[in-house]
């Protein structure tokens, strides 16, 4: 078993030495367990040993994706970013207030995991977040900041939110203007609908 956890962990370094995005920590155990057992089961399977080449490279590529919320998100406490839904799309669930600097932390790693897996369609759930940017401070966000990590203007972005709570009406509004498909929503079901349709 050592030898196929060795040989794992080689293609999923090559991999990643290609795709540095996608799975930068192709390290942590988890991936390296989780590339091992599939090692197994492939070479079982195709009745051949010690060819790594075994393992597609779509598999490492969605393992390190679906990973992702439990490798690269252990340091934040801001937010959570994972995968969901057939077909998928990204869910971003902030906690604590939403400002310039955390919407700026979080974009750039939103992109770089949507990019990696050609994902376009965005659930931001800030039920457990309020809008306290300014208004100028969501103004430049919306046309200016974005574009420092590439938000795709061909996607649709869900902003899920509290009944009551409006602070996320003015961001809302500007991203429209912007050029960019967004919808606020305070049912999940009804917002996982739209990202669908």
């Amino acid at each position: 078993m050592a030898k196929q956890a060795s040989l794992s962990l080689e293609v999923t370094i090559l991999y990643t030495s290609h795709n540095p995005v996608t799975c930068r920590k192709s390290e942590n155990r988890i991936v390296q367990n989780s590339i091992a057992a599939y090692f197994s089961v492939s070479e079982r399977l195709n009745k051949v040993q010690g060819i790594p080449a075994l393992i597609p490279m779509r598999f490492i590529r969605n393992l390190c994706v679906k990973l992702s919320p439990m490798i690269e998100n252990e340091e934040t406490t801001d937010y959570r970013i994972s995968i969901a839904g057939d077909p998928e799309y990204m869910i971003i669930k902030y906690f604590g207030p939403m400002t310039t600097e955390i919407a700026l932390k979080s974009g750039p790693e939103l992109m770089q995991r949507a990019s990696g897996s050609d994902i376009r369609r965005f659930l931001f759930d800030m039920r457990e977040s309020t809008n306290i940017q300014s208004v100028t401070n969501n103004y430049y966000f919306a046309y200016e900041h974005i574009q420092t990590f590439n938000f795709p203007r061909n996607s649709l972005s869900a902003f899920l939110v509290q009944p009551s709570d409006n602070s996320h009406d003015f961001i809302t509004t500007a991203f429209k203007n912007a050029g960019y498909a967004v919808e606020k929503f305070t049912s999940e079901k009804e917002a996982v609908i739209w990202l669908n349709s």
